[in-house]
């Protein structure tokens, strides 16, 4: 899809609202086979992939413990992060693509600087996997969930720890900050979704319904209100 089509959908939402793929025939966007790259290059599963906001790249994390920068327009890898010395279970970009963040099996928290691809800061505090990890969309702050029942936040500018919430009776395998930055999701091992307040971290509900490990969740867009929605174990989603 060239620059001018692109240029032209936007301000078609902007006019209109939604995504004008939607008002497309599906079969002009709906993705096929053949896929057009295979990517290869990890010793191991693949736990993660992003795309980065601004370029044509593409990050993946793995049990490897490295993170591979891909070129997704030539199929071509560009570069390994290592640091990492456990598994590498999720990353995140924050809106400007200026950092990348990563959190691992080691218990660590990596900031990195996309520009030079190098680390710039490794940050300590849970006690056990850190499964989750995520910005704000202001990017002043950094939200992690750890397999010590814990949800940390962070502040990016010093990269301390400012508030750890407490809540979760198991495993919290994924957090997600809604879209105005209020509202922090939880997704846990102890079947629950747990909603939280942001900046105080109270803990503004708990959500039930699940009978099984609640394995990851997600914020619906703003068109489709202030609901979330997250894949059960029996292959549904709710």
């Amino acid at each position: 899809m060239d620059l001018e089509l692109k240029l032209q959908e936007a301000l078609q939402e902007a006019t209109v609202g939604g995504p004008t793929r939607e008002k497309r025939s599906p079969g002009e966007w709906i993705p096929r086979p053949p896929e057009k790259f295979e990517l290869r290059g990890h010793r191991d599963t693949v736990t993660h992939v992003v795309f980065h906001p601004t370029f044509d790249v593409i990050a993946s994390a793995s049990e490897d413990a490295t993170i591979k920068i891909w070129d997704y327009e030539s199929g071509e890898h560009e570069r390994t992060l290592k640091g990492h010395t456990a598994p590498v279970q999720d990353i995140a970009f924050d809106h400007t693509g200026k950092w990348l963040l990563s959190c691992s099996a080691d218990m660590s928290i990596r900031l990195w600087d996309f520009q030079t691809y190098q680390c710039i800061k490794t940050m300590h505090g849970h006690d056990h996997n850190v499964s989750s990890v995520t910005f704000t969309p202001s990017g002043d702050h950094i939200i992690s969930s750890s397999r010590d029942k814990t949800i940390k936040i962070w502040e990016v500018s010093t990269t301390f720890c400012i508030k750890t919430l407490i809540g979760h009776r198991e495993w919290v395998r994924m957090v997600r900050v809604y879209q105005d930055g209020t509202l922090i999701a939880s997704a846990s091992v102890d079947h629950t979704i747990r909603i939280w307040s942001l900046p105080s971290g109270e803990c503004k509900s708990e959500l039930r319904g699940h009978e099984n490990v609640v394995e990851c969740i997600a914020w619906a867009t703003d068109s489709a209100g202030p609901y979330i929605s997250e894949p059960i174990a029996n292959g549904g989603t709710e």
